[in-house]
């Protein structure tokens, strides 16, 4: 094996770590918008919304981050797959969820007696 060689393979190892951390950030950003939403579902208070809040503005530019590391073209539309159910959780399900709990539609007690 070639230096060349040798150097192409180390660059590929250090970006797949590159997208492995992005991925793995995005992730961490979905576990707390599902425990900041749970969190103020449970107690009514806003202060559990402070992670919620945090990961729905940083989702969107993590997410763009991931698509733009995955050159692979395999890879990469994963990385569109995983950005569009995690755009969708948010939309589809997060935002409307502590939206009705805001409006007192819901609250802990009703979504845990439905969910049996």
């Amino acid at each position: 094996m070639g230096f060349a060689e040798l150097r192409r393979t180390a660059e590929l190892s250090t970006h797949s770590q590159e997208v492995l951390r992005a991925a793995n950030t995005l992730e961490r950003l979905v576990i707390d918008l599902e425990t900041g939403a749970r969190g103020y579902i449970i107690t009514g208070e806003e202060r559990f919304l402070a992670p919620w809040e945090a990961a729905r503005t940083a989702v969107p530019g993590q997410s763009s981050e991931l698509e733009r590391l995955a050159v692979v073209t395999a890879q990469h539309e994963r990385a569109q797959r995983i950005a569009d159910a995690v755009a969708s959780y948010l939309r589809d399900y997060s935002l409307p969820l502590v939206d009705a709990v805001r409006r007192r539609e819901t609250t802990g007690r009703s979504l845990a007696t439905t969910a049996r």
